[in-house]
């Protein structure tokens, strides 16, 4: 198996279109996970419908806007030799 890890990308979620609190509340999404996601400190452990929300909600993307988006626009890839 390989290794190595997928990591979000600092500031991936700086450009928020509704306030942290908001987006917990419509996203039904815990306030804490928004600050995680958010602050992106070392997350390499996500949740497809969290960064979903995160996508949807909180940068106001359209569906085909999140399919054309590129891997390595969300997360930094940390592989080992």
């Amino acid at each position: 198996m390989a290794t190595g890890k997928l990591r979000l990308k600092r500031g991936a979620f700086a450009g928020m279109q509704v306030s942290r609190h908001k987006l917990s509340q419509i996203g039904q999404v815990s306030y804490p996970t928004v600050l995680k996601y958010v602050e992106a400190e070392d997350v390499d452990n996500f949740s497809g419908p969290v960064l979903y929300t995160m996508l949807s909600v909180g940068l106001g993307l359209t569906d085909e806007q999140i399919a054309n988006i590129r891997l390595g626009d969300l997360f930094e890839v940390e592989g080992e030799s």
